[in-house]
């Protein structure tokens, strides 16, 4: 039994009680009848409603949609460090990142001071 558990046991007057099991099964459509079971082909059709999602379109210049609007960001507000643009973006930092990685990977920018890039 983990601590928290003993701890919870042994506490008086918390204002709170603890749960009462439940039954197995009770009220999920996953029962032995055939009837009331529920079919699920795969995760992906619960999420996307069976569709799939289509790749990310590739601009003209070969970079994808976030590479290109980093390099787009930079051409137009001058250096920035991958977070500021992820801010003025409004992205995270990790898809910020990835398209930094992408476009100096590609040669499209370099580092300069301070961390900024810079479009080559």
């Amino acid at each position: 039994m983990t601590r928290w558990l003993q701890a919870a046991q042994r506490a008086t007057g918390a204002g709170t009680e603890l749960t009462k099991p439940t039954k197995r099964n009770q009220g999920q459509v996953n029962n032995t009848d055939e009837t009331t079971r529920a079919r699920v082909l795969s995760v992906l059709s619960i999420l996307s409603e069976g569709g799939r999602a289509e790749p990310a379109p590739v601009r003209a210049d070969g970079l994808t949609p976030d590479a290109g609007a980093f390099l787009d960001f930079l051409r137009e507000q001058g250096p920035h460090s991958y977070g500021a643009v992820a801010r003025r973006l409004g992205w995270g930092a990790t898809r910020a990142w990835r398209a930094e990685a992408e476009l100096r990977a590609a040669g499209r920018i370099r580092h300069g001071e301070n961390g900024m890039s810079k479009v080559r």
